[in-house]
């Protein structure tokens, strides 16, 4: 009984993300009508999983609202209403960045976060995380380090090795890498790609902000939704932010070129899983799909794991802040070493690789700072 009911919340909340994602009238005939603490359990698992906007999308194309629980509209509209400020905030800090960036003659490229946001239907109602640059060279790496340090901001360095700081309250990461890949020989050829497709520009009110060329963002995206699904988990946010990137790149992404980069990177069984998520859970259409041919499969493996981890694992017991003590850091490796097992057959070079560069990433770090000190 437990388990049915619990069925019902989560196709309950797909359901209506779904019909906010693809902009449709959601079906819920099979699902209505939910008991209050029902629907108040649909709006915790959409705030879990970051996507209240496209949840709130899909309550708004219902015809008939009778049976919505006034009580999580209520707290729906106050908090789409909260995002949305947040994203214009944010918005107002890329703009400025992008023009204090570029008098000094650097030209950071925006990665994820907003720049995917542009993509959405209602691009204010994507839950806004960090701004994300990444700086092309070292040499444009390190003068934006001495830029901030003259203008009195002097950053911290995460596990990476990349620059965190705080921009008029926005947390903003400096990157060194375009691409979440640790594959032994994923450098060479992702830095080609890079090299081979310029970036482009999209305004931000009324300023250009360089975003990467579309095949280079897609790539970029589904790299990072593997690094964190060896980690600590990921949200569903995620997995609709390479919905919308198929949409809107349907015409301008390569798709055989992007067929060929994954099977080099051997991550080609995890994408074809990631993209029956897409289909099986999502409802993408199989015609949005860069390369026609992804073997069916009814895997939900991807799909269970974003359910359980929530936004970037932060629901699951196994958040990043839990590594301060032995206790946290011991959990914090049983869960990795549980994760790259258990994608190891779909994404082997990664799978592999990740655990070793993750857990010495101290000592990367402490190099890091000593280098910029």
């Amino acid at each position: 009984m437990k388990k049915e009911h619990e069925n019902k919340i989560t196709e309950t909340f797909l359901e209506l993300l779904r019909a906010g994602l693809w902009n449709r009238e959601p079906d819920l005939e099979c699902l209505l009508p939910l008991t209050s603490n029902e629907w108040s359990a649909v709006h915790d698992l959409a705030k879990k999983q970051t996507v209240e906007g496209l949840v709130f999308a899909g309550v708004q194309k219902l015809n008939d609202l009778q049976h919505v629980d006034r009580q999580m509209i209520y707290r729906l509209v106050i908090r789409v209403e909260a995002i949305e400020r947040a994203n214009s905030r944010m918005n107002d800090v890329i703009m400025e960045q992008s023009a204090f960036f570029s008098q000094q003659s650097l030209n950071p490229i925006l990665l994820k976060g907003q720049g995917v946001a542009r993509h959405y239907i209602e691009p204010l109602r994507r839950v806004c995380g960090d701004i994300d640059w990444y700086f092309s060279s070292p040499e444009e790496f390190r003068a934006a380090f001495d830029l901030l340090i003259k203008t009195g901001i002097r950053p911290s360095v995460d596990r990476s090795g990349n620059f965190v700081y705080n921009w008029k309250g926005q947390v903003v990461d400096h990157h060194r890498k375009m691409f979440d890949s640790y594959g032994p020989f994923s450098r060479r050829s992702l830095q080609e790609i890079e090299r081979e497709l310029n970036p482009v520009n999209y305004m931000v009110q009324g300023c250009p902000v360089m975003v990467p060329a579309p095949t280079v963002e897609v790539i970029q995206v589904t790299l990072h939704i593997l690094k964190h699904m060896l980690a600590f988990g990921v949200g569903i946010r995620q997995i609709c932010d390479i919905a919308r990137l198929y949409v809107a790149h349907a015409h301008s992404v390569d798709g055989q070129m992007l067929k060929k980069v994954y099977q080099s990177l051997r991550v080609d069984k995890w994408v074809n899983l990631l993209h029956n998520t897409l289909v099986n859970s999502l409802g993408m259409s199989t015609s949005l799909l860069p390369f026609g041919d992804c073997p069916p499969s009814s895997d939900d493996r991807i799909l269970n794991d974003v359910l359980n981890a929530g936004n970037f694992g932060f629901f699951n017991g196994q958040t990043p802040d839990m590594k301060n003590n032995i206790q946290g850091k011991s959990r914090s490796l049983i869960t990795v070493m549980k994760n790259t097992a258990r994608y190891l057959p779909y994404a082997p070079f990664e799978a592999v690789s990740f655990p070793f560069t993750h857990f010495f990433s101290d000592l990367l770090r402490a190099a890091k700072i000593k280098k910029y000190k």
